[in-house]
């Protein structure tokens, strides 16, 4: 009887512990500096699967389930934690009232509660989800032979050209003859000179080339040639969300959920300004998301045209390692964990995958050598060690006379507190080009390295706050920082933004603003949240042992894996747009079939 007793005081004692430690997590976050409506839906998603979990009893198949799932809750928790270490480290206390020592302990202790609170309320979401998959089971192909009247080839015609039409509706009354921000400019005055750099891809600069060439013999006019690529960006970007779209509906046949997810692609702001925005990203997003789309087609088998597929693997895979510096590290990588979860019955594949790394990596390297286009400078790919040595700097710490001494070889030393900037990396860059003797990083590589290692061993706090600061907006909630270009960049060739319809402008401006400043529609816009979800999708498929749809994620995972050790920026939305391209196809594979088992119970019922 005692022992009954015991165990109900231990229950409620974990129970009322999980909800004091997650309602401090809740309000504590109130101070955070990022979105709080992210924090605020997992806070009550969180609640809710609390409750259901509470009724019933999660039971694991096997320990390794168990301690996947422990990792994972803890793993969200310490990001969310992490990415808010200003509020422990700044909260004010007036020492005199409460001594030095209490105030450290209340720094601490309020951040392992909130640990604590981050991850019992990840925790509950993910037995929640563990239960729920063990119930459902596994019926792939149950929803495969249901028919709904509409072909598929009809449901493919329909995306594209309706979302077509739209965004070139948009562009042609309100955003005529596209949006060109500075980078834009950069890669037309490249084609204009006839002298070219791989900082912006050369070969997507030659996607410009050859559109706006076109353009020009067409019509003579330079802003006509600008939106004559523009409609051509509308038109891939179109494919490519018609081609989930068409997937997705080739797999389920389900008219509300096809219809759902095409106007999802139709309606959010990012997809409709980056549709007609001239940038290596947009592209690299459609890539990424055709990648992983016919890839599963081609595993899982998915409709009857394999060759169409495969011509479409191949090409954005290409594209993939070609659209973007940080593309082939992440193929490479994305191409490795394929080859360990899926190489032994995909050999032809992994060999294909193999192919396109060794001809992409001679295109990049020897090609663009012979064709005399210059490689970006050293500094571009050390933004993340650039800004921790000059966090050090800017912070007031003390650095040994010959490190200052070596530093100052490539930059102005005594300048770095003014220029240094926690959450961007061009002002550090720009102070280093002005020096403009880069070069010698590269003959000195041994000594810049070992500068790097003693500072870092010297001051660890500073080298991981700037890398927080640096990254935070990748994997964590949401930033309030800019995520689109709304016209022309001031330039010297004669294209000019033109509101055609003055009315449609202001409408699509009021439009954009809604999801700057409105707190349920932020959470659309949240690099980090939408990351969550993305490594969320890792446990599910982990859960089914599910190993195509693990891989499905990983492309995107070693993209943000790349900006963790290089962005120059800690929450350009460009960057991880690939993401929000293939959202709607990552959440499906992750949760059809549990769907389609829920369904088919209903139906027998």
């Amino acid at each position: 009887m005692r022992a009954k007793e015991n165990e109900c005081d231990c229950s409620l004692y974990k129970t009322l512990t999980k909800l004091v430690s997650a309602i401090y997590w809740c309000t504590f976050l109130l101070k955070s500096d990022s979105y709080y409506v992210p924090y605020l839906f997992v806070g009550i998603i969180g609640g809710i699967c609390f409750v259901d979990n509470f009724r019933e009893k999660v039971g694991f198949r096997n320990r390794a389930d168990k301690i996947m799932t422990r990792c994972y809750g803890m793993a969200f928790s310490i990001m969310v934690t992490l990415a808010n270490y200003n509020i422990f480290l700044n909260t004010q206390i007036p020492v005199e009232y409460a001594g030095a020592f209490l105030v450290k302990i209340y720094k601490v202790g309020s951040a392992v509660i909130v640990l604590a609170g981050g991850y019992f309320i990840f925790t509950e979401i993910l037995l929640f989800l563990y239960r729920w998959i063990n119930n459902t089971g596994k019926r792939e192909n149950y929803s495969k032979n249901r028919y709904c009247g509409i072909k598929d080839w009809q449901m493919f015609l329909f995306v594209w050209v309706v979302i077509a039409t739209f965004d070139l509706i948009v562009l042609f009354c309100a955003k005529y003859p596209g949006v060109l921000s500075p980078d834009s400019i950069s890669q037309m005055g490249q084609i204009l000179s006839k002298s070219y750099s791989n900082h912006h891809p050369y070969y997507h600069t030659q996607i410009i080339h050859i559109m706006v060439s076109i353009g020009f013999r067409l019509f003579g006019n330079i802003n006509a040639a600008v939106a004559v690529y523009n409609v051509f960006s509308v038109c891939v970007m179109a494919f490519c969300f018609a081609y989930v779209v068409y997937t997705i509906f080739q797999i389920r046949h389900s008219l509300k959920l096809a219809v759902g997810i095409f106007i999802w692609y139709l309606i959010m702001p990012f997809h409709i300004m980056y549709s007609f925005t001239m940038w290596k990203d947009v592209f690299f997003g459609a890539v990424v998301t055709l990648y992983v789309v016919s890839v599963f087609r081609i595993l899982r088998e998915v409709g009857k045209h394999w060759w169409v597929d495969g011509i479409i693997m191949l090409c954005s895979a290409m594209g993939m390692c070609l659209l973007r510096s940080n593309g082939w590290f992440a193929f490479v990588l994305s191409t490795f964990i394929f080859g360990i979860i899926l190489g032994k019955k995909n050999k032809k594949i992994l060999a294909i995958f193999g192919g396109v790394i060794v001809v992409s990596f001679v295109l990049k390297h020897p090609v663009l050598d012979v064709l005399h286009v210059a490689q970006p400078d050293k500094i571009e790919s050390l933004s993340i060690p650039t800004q921790q040595i000059a966090r050090v700097i800017a912070d007031g710490k003390k650095i040994t006379s010959k490190q200052k001494e070596l530093l100052s070889k490539v930059v102005d030393v005594n300048a770095i507190p003014e220029i240094y900037s926690s959450h961007i990396s061009d002002p550090m860059k720009g102070l280093i080009r002005v020096k403009g003797n880069q070069e010698y990083i590269s003959q000195h590589k041994g000594d810049f390295i070992k500068l790097y290692l003693q500072i870092g061993f010297a001051y660890p706090q500073k080298y991981v706050e700037a890398w927080i600061d640096q990254t935070r907006g990748y994997w964590n909630a949401g930033y309030p920082y800019w995520r689109w270009s709304v016209g022309v960049f001031d330039n010297s060739f004669g294209i000019e933004g033109v509101e055609k319809v003055e009315l449609a402008g202001r409408i699509l401006e009021g439009y954009l603003w809604l999801y700057e400043n409105v707190p349920l529609l932020q959470i659309f816009v949240s690099i980090g949240f939408h990351v969550w979800l993305v490594i969320l999708s890792t446990y599910i498929a982990f859960c089914r042992r599910d190993s195509v749809v693990f891989y499905i994620s990983i492309p995107h995972l070693m993209v943000i894996l790349s900006l963790l050790v290089a962005t120059p920026v800690f929450s350009e939305f460009r960057y991880a747009y690939a993401i929000f391209c293939s959202m709607p196809f990552i959440l499906f594979v992750s949760f059809s079939m549990c769907l389609s088992d829920k369904e088919a119970e209903l139906e027998k019922a």
